[in-house]
C-alpha cells in the first residue's frame, strides 16, 4: 500500500478543509490487507462474528480490480463465504451502497477482514457492519428506532449497547461528552459539530484529549436520532470559546471573529434541530437530507462544561445573549433553557465563583486578553451589561467522590438558594438549579460505591425543586483484548462480544424506573436510650466568634408553636445557667454591657444543650468590637465536642470573606470532604452572600430554626438574617430536617403508584417497620432490592463478564392496616411500589 493525499475524496466532494478525506491508499496487484476492525493496542481481532449472520461490506474505490472479500480468524480460517468486489471506475466510486455486497458468516471467533487485490486500485473508506444492528428491525422498545435506521444509512448502532440505554429509562442524554467538547490546546482540537453531519465520507476526524481519534462516524446528528430512539431529551454540550482549562494553561478565551464562530456553532446548531425552514435555512435543509424532516425534541443547551474563572464568566455572558436573542426572534415562544457549569469540583473555589457570578455578585469591570485565533487583544468587560444575574440558567455540577462524601453529603442541596414569592411559592427563575452532569462514588464500581451513590440519589428527589437533572458518569467503558481498562468508575462495561452491568447501573435504573412526580413527606423514629424518639430538628444553642472581639448584648429563644420565650438574657448576670463554654474558648467575660467574647482564632463563646428544645427562633442583638471575623449563632447543638459536634451554624463575615451555615454532623462538615474542596459552609451562595460588617454597630441576628414552608409543603425551614436598623442582609432560606444516617430515604408518587426508596449503607441489617397515612393502595407491593454478599461489598469491578453476583432481586410484601415490616440488608438499595387505589 502506498499512502496518498492528492486526488483523495476530498477533491471528489469538493471539502474545503484540507484535513478531511484527504488521504488514501494505492494497493498494488497481488496485496492482501487483513482489517481487524476497531481494535486495541493488543492488535488482536476484534470483529464479534456469529455464525449465520449477514454483515454488509461498502468501499470507496479508484481503479479497475476485483477484491476477493472474506471474514478470517487469526490464523486464516475462514469464517464466511466469499464475495468479489469488481472495481471499474476511473474516478471514486462507492460500491456496495446501490448493490448490497454481504458476507454470510459459516463459524462463530473473534476474526477479521480479509480482502485480496487483483489489479492495482485506490481505496478509501473501508466499512462492514453487522446486519443486526438497533432498529434495523422494530424495535419494542423504540417506535422510532427502524425510522430512523431507513432514514440515515449511516445510523448503524450496537444493538445491545443502545438496548442498555434503554433499559436505563433515560429522560435525556448529555452528548458529546464533557471535556472532548472543548478541546485542550489548539482551537483545531475542539469538537464542532458541523464536522460531524452530513455524508460520513465529508466528516472531519478530531483527536481528543482521552488519547483517541474520533472518526466522527458518530456524530450529532447521530446523537440527536439516539436521544429520540430512547424518548430522552437531546442535551448537547459545547464549547463556550474557552479551551479545556484543565490541559491548556489557561489559554486566552476567544474574542472577535473567532469568538463569532463558537457562538453561531450553537445557533446553527438550534436551527438544525428544530428548525423546518428548508428553502432558507442551511441547517434544516442538512437534517432533512440526512433522513429527519421533524425537528428534534430540543430543550437543554449546555454552553461550556467544567469551566470557571473571569475568562469563562466574560464569554459565557456574551455567548448567552446572542444564543438566547437568536432563540427569542426565531422562535418565539419556544422552550430552551441554558445550561451554564460551575466548574470541575464541587466545592472548590472555582465552584464557589462560578456560583457568585452566576448569583450576580461579580462588581465592577475588568480586563481580559482575548484571541481570535491568530493574536491577541485586551477588552474591558463590564459586569452583567445584559442582564443583573444568570440563576434562570441550570448551573452543571460535577462530583467524583469517595462513598465518605456522598454518604455525607445526601442534604447537599438543602442548602442551595432558593428564592420565594410574596405568597410564600418558590420564584423559580432566581432560585437555584442544578444539573448534576457528571457525578459517581470513585470507589471502583463496588457494591458498597453503588449504595452510597443511591444515599445521595435520595437527595436529588427529595431536593427535586433543585437537581433538575442528575447524570451518572462515565457511561460506557469498553474492556481491552488482554481484559484491562483505561477508566473506572463506569455505569455499563463491553467488550467487542458482550455488555454486562455494575451495581450503580441497577441502582440508576432502578431510580429512573421507579419515580414519581410529587414528592411525599416523610417522618422517623428511632430509639434512643431504648425509648422510640422522633427524627426531627432539635437541640440547643451556641453563640460565638472565631478571630474577633465581639459583645453579646441579648439572646432571645422563643418557641414558633407557642410563643413561649425558652431563654432570655442580656447577660448582665453571668453565664446563665444550664450554658457552658465552648471547648478551648478564649476568655468570655460579662458585665453592664452583656457578654463580651475574646477570641484569638478558635471558635469561642457560650453553648447550651437542649434536646427538648425544637421549632424555635433566636435573636442576637450584638456588636463587633474589634478583630476580622463576625458572628456566630448556632441552633441544633446537641453534641459540642470536635469530634462529635451536631449543629448549625449561621456564620456572618467569617474570614472576612464570605457568610452561611456551617453544617456539622458527628463531627464532620460533609462540604470538606472532597478533594480540592476548599469549602468552609454549606451552600452554594455563600460567597455571593458576604456582605460586610463594621465594628462598633449594634447587629440584630434572627435565625428561624422551624419556620413553616407554604400551604402546599409541610417541610420546614431555617431561616438566617441580620440587620443593622437600616440595612438588612441577604436571607438565607434553607430546608430544614434531621439528618437521618440511619436510612437514607426518598418517596414519590405519582397517579398510579406509590414509590418508596430505601438506602442502608451499613454493614448490618436493619428492621424497618413502615406505616403509610392519608393515600390509600393495595395492600400487595412490589419489592426490589439491590444488595450482596457482605464479602462483595468493597469487591472494585465485582460484576465481571463472567459473573454479576450483584442484580436485584424482586419480591412482594404485604401491608396490612397501611402498615408493614421489613428488612433492609446490610449494604442495600430497597424500592417498594405500591398500586394506588
Amino acid at each position: 500500500m502506498t499512502p496518498k493525499c492528492s486526488g483523495g475524496l476530498n477533491e471528489f466532494f469538493g471539502v474545503t478543509k484540507p484535513e478531511t478525506a484527504a488521504y488514501y491508499v494505492e494497493v498494488a496487484d497481488g496485496a492482501v490487507i487483513y482489517n481487524r476492525g476497531f481494535c486495541d493496542s493488543n492488535h488482536l481481532c476484534s470483529m464479534n462474528i456469529i455464525s449465520g449472520e449477514k454483515y454488509d461490506f461498502t468501499i470507496w474505490a479508484k481503479g479497475t480490480a476485483s477484491i476477493e472479500l472474506t471474514l478470517v480468524d487469526e490464523n486464516g480460517n475462514a469464517l464466511s463465504d466469499t464475495q468479489i468486489v469488481s472495481a471499474d471506475s476511473a474516478d471514486w466510486k462507492k460500491y456496495g451502497k446501490d448493490t448490497k455486497i454481504t458476507l454470510t458468516a459459516s463459524s462463530s471467533s473473534m476474526g477479521q477482514l480479509k480482502m485480496v487485490f487483483h489489479g492495482s486500485v485506490a481505496i478509501d473508506m473501508v466499512s462492514m457492519f453487522p446486519e443486526k444492528v438497533w432498529g434495523a428491525s422494530e424495535e419494542k422498545s423504540s417506535a422510532t428506532a427502524h425510522i430512523n435506521y431507513l432514514g440515515n444509512p449511516n445510523y448503524r448502532l450496537r444493538a445491545d449497547l443502545v438496548q442498555a440505554l434503554a433499559d436505563l429509562h433515560p429522560t435525556f442524554l448529555r452528548f458529546p461528552g464533557g471535556c472532548i467538547s472543548e478541546g485542550s490546546y489548539l482551537w483545531e482540537n475542539v469538537y464542532d459539530w458541523k464536522d460531524s453531519v452530513g455524508d460520513v465520507e465529508t466528516r472531519k476526524e478530531n483527536y481528543n484529549c482521552w488519547g483517541y481519534v474520533m472518526t466522527m462516524g458518530l456524530g450529532y446528528m447521530e446523537y440527536f436520532q439516539l436521544s429520540e430512539d430512547l424518548g430522552a431529551t437531546p442535551l448537547p454540550v459545547m464549547a463556550c470559546g474557552v479551551l479545556c482549562q484543565a490541559r491548556s494553561d489557561y489559554a486566552n478565551p476567544a474574542g472577535g471573529s473567532l469568538r463569532d464562530k463558537y457562538i453561531k456553532n450553537f445557533t446553527d446548531l438550534i436551527d438544525f434541530a428544530i428548525s423546518t425552514d428548508f428553502e432558507n435555512n442551511v441547517w434544516a435543509k442538512v437534517r432533512k437530507e440526512m433522513g429527519h424532516e421533524a425537528p428534534f425534541d430540543l430543550h437543554y443547551l449546555g454552553v461550556g462544561n467544567e469551566n470557571w474563572g473571569p475568562e469563562f464568566m466574560a464569554s459565557f455572558e456574551e455567548f448567552y445573549e446572542r444564543i438566547t436573542k437568536h432563540v427569542k426572534e426565531n422562535y418565539p415562544g419556544y422552550n430552551l433553557t441554558i445550561l451554564s457549569t460551575a466548574g470541575a469540583q464541587a466545592d472548590d473555589n472555582a465552584y464557589k465563583d462560578d456560583w457568585k457570578f452566576l448569583a450576580g455578585g461579580m462588581e465592577g469591570s475588568t480586563t481580559l486578553s482575548f484571541t481570535d485565533g491568530e493574536t491577541s487583544t485586551e477588552e474591558e468587560v463590564n459586569w452583567y451589561k445584559y442582564q443583573k444575574n444568570f440563576m434562570e440558567t441550570i448551573v452543571d455540577e460535577h462530583y467524583y467522590r469517595a462513598n465518605n462524601y456522598l454518604l455525607n453529603n445526601v442534604d447537599r442541596y438543602n442548602y442551595y438558594y432558593r428564592a420565594y414569592n410574596a405568597d410564600g411559592t418558590i420564584d423559580d427563575s432566581e432560585s437555584s438549579k442544578v444539573f448534576v452532569g457528571e457525578y459517581a462514588s470513585s470507589d471502583k464500581n463496588t457494591l458498597a460505591g453503588a449504595v452510597a451513590e443511591a444515599a445521595v440519589m435520595t437527595g436529588f428527589e427529595n431536593n427535586s425543586d433543585v437537581v433538575r437533572l442528575a447524570a451518572t458518569a462515565p457511561l460506557f467503558n469498553k474492556i481491552l483484548t488482554d481484559s484491562t481498562y483505561r477508566w473506572t468508575p463506569d455505569c455499563i462495561w463491553f467488550d467487542n462480544e458482550s455488555v454486562w452491568y455494575t451495581p450503580t447501573y441497577y441502582v440508576q435504573q432502578l431510580f429512573a424506573k421507579y419515580i414519581g412526580k410529587n414528592v411525599v413527606s416523610t417522618s422517623f423514629e428511632t430509639y434512643a436510650d431504648g425509648k422510640a424518639v422522633s427524627l426531627i430538628p432539635r437541640g440547643g444553642i451556641e453563640i460565638a466568634t472565631a478571630n474577633a472581639e465581639i459583645t453579646v448584648k441579648h439572646v432571645t429563644v422563643t418557641s414558633n408553636k407557642t410563643s413561649e420565650v425558652l431563654f432570655e438574657s442580656d447577660f448582665s448576670a453571668g453565664l446563665p445557667e444550664s450554658f457552658a463554654l465552648l471547648p478551648n474558648s478564649g476568655e468570655v467575660t460579662f458585665g453592664a454591657e452583656g457578654m463580651t467574647i475574646h477570641a484569638g482564632g478558635t471558635l469561642s463563646g457560650i453553648y447550651c444543650i437542649r434536646p427538648d428544645w425544637t421549632d424555635y427562633t433566636v435573636k442576637v442583638i450584638a456588636s463587633r468590637v474589634s478583630g476580622n471575623d463576625g458572628f456566630y449563632v448556632g441552633v441544633g447543638v446537641t453534641d459540642i465536642e470536635s469530634d462529635t459536634k451536631t449543629a448549625l451554624e449561621y456564620a456572618i463575615a467569617y474570614d472576612s470573606e464570605a457568610t452561611g451555615v456551617k453544617v456539622y454532623k458527628n463531627g464532620v462538615e460533609g462540604y470538606r470532604l472532597g478533594d480540592f474542596s476548599s469549602s468552609s459552609c454549606a451552600g452554594n451562595l455563600r460567597a455571593a452572600s458576604y456582605e460586610p460588617i463594621s465594628s462598633g454597630k449594634d447587629y440584630t441576628i434572627t435565625v428561624n430554626y422551624g419556620a413553616d414552608s407554604n400551604v402546599n409543603d409541610s417541610r420546614k425551614r431555617l431561616i438566617c438574617s441580620y440587620t443593622d436598623g437600616s440595612f438588612t442582609s441577604k436571607v438565607l432560606d434553607y430546608k430544614l430536617e434531621a439528618y437521618n444516617h440511619d436510612i437514607f430515604n426518598s418517596v414519590t408518587k405519582d397517579e398510579e403508584h406509590l414509590y418508596i426508596k430505601l438506602v442502608n449503607a451499613d454493614n448490618f441489617d436493619k428492621p424497618v417497620k413502615l406505616s403509610i397515612e392519608d393515600l390509600a393502595f393495595e395492600s400487595c407491593a412490589k419489592c426490589i432490592t439491590i444488595t450482596g454478599d457482605a464479602t462483595k461489598a468493597h469487591v472494585p469491578n465485582v460484576n465481571t463478564k463472567e459473573n454479576e453476583p450483584i442484580v436485584p432481586a424482586e419480591s412482594e410484601i404485604t401491608f396490612t392496616d397501611s402498615q408493614t415490616t421489613i428488612v433492609l440488608p446490610a449494604n442495600s438499595v430497597t424500592a417498594i411500589i405500591a398500586d394506588r387505589k
